[in-house]
């Protein structure tokens, strides 16, 4: 019985130590610890971070004379924080969806008028929207400085044509059928040709008394002849109206845009 009172009060020993220790972990110490730090980041230039460490050690669990040194850094800091207000426009107006990097760093989603802090110290700004150039701008932000105002104007992104592409070749239809059309017409002029010849031969040489199967000769290559011109001007007119059409509907450029480079047309 006495043993498991020893160990009974051995720990609760233990406990009301760890209790007390716990609460004598007094947070003076992580308040001047973020006093310290929020100086040191002061002198670096860091104002942002500089003023999240004295926000932590004005807090009411802080002891006084901590409070007060932080709350007095804080307004040197917050005095000293530049804050810089961006704009941005295009030819028809200002812009609202822009994101602005500083030297790679996000600084702002979107465009609302507001002033943005910032630290002290030269940055490459960089504008971007949907369907415009982006653009880039360097400025150096001064310590107390206040809503100083950037401005940029943006370029709608506008396809560039750089040469226009060798034309696409005509549909081997178009061949074909100019092929046909040479090919009658010059069926129609040989026969043509050659019926008149023996035509007059015929007259001279016999007139009314020619033989029939002469004169059906001479009537067979004059229809082929004819037969020849129907087919020589339908294929020059198919060949015509495919040439011109494909004229009309094929336009390829090459095109540059920022982002992308190809080919584009109609057909």
């Amino acid at each position: 019985m006495r043993a498991m009172q020893r160990l009974a009060l051995a720990l609760t020993f233990v406990l009301v130590s760890t209790s007390v220790h716990a609460d004598s972990a007094d947070p003076a110490e992580a308040c001047a610890d973020a006093s310290e730090k929020g100086q040191l980041l002061k002198i670096k230039g860091k104002l942002a971070e500089a003023r999240t460490q004295f926000l932590s050690c004005i807090a009411d669990a802080c002891p006084p004379v901590v409070r007060k040194d932080c709350g007095q850094f804080l307004v040197e800091v917050e005095a000293a924080t530049p804050t810089v207000v961006f704009a941005a426009r295009d030819a028809s107006g200002d812009l609202t969806d822009v994101r602005v990097t500083a030297s790679g760093a996000l600084v702002a989603e979107k465009l609302e008028g507001k002033a943005i802090t910032m630290d002290p110290g030269a940055y490459e700004l960089r504008f971007e929207s949907k369907g415009h150039l982006p653009i880039t701008q360097k400025v150096v932000v001064r310590e107390g400085e206040k809503n100083r105002l950037v401005s940029v104007t943006l370029e709608v992104d506008r396809p560039v044509v750089v040469v226009d592409s060798k034309p696409v070749p005509p549909p081997t239809a178009a061949w074909i059928a100019a092929g046909v059309g040479v090919v009658g017409l010059g069926a129609f002029t040989v026969l043509g040709l050659s019926a008149r010849a023996e035509f007059s031969d015929l007259k001279d040489s016999c007139d009314s008394r020619c033989a029939e199967d002469d004169v059906d000769r001479v009537k067979r290559r004059a229809l082929f002849a004819d037969i020849g011109l129907v087919v020589g001007l339908a294929g020059a007119g198919v060949a015509t109206w495919l040439f011109v059409d494909h004229a009309r509907h094929t336009e390829v450029r090459a095109v540059a845009r920022s982002n992308w480079v190809g080919l584009e047309g109609s057909f």
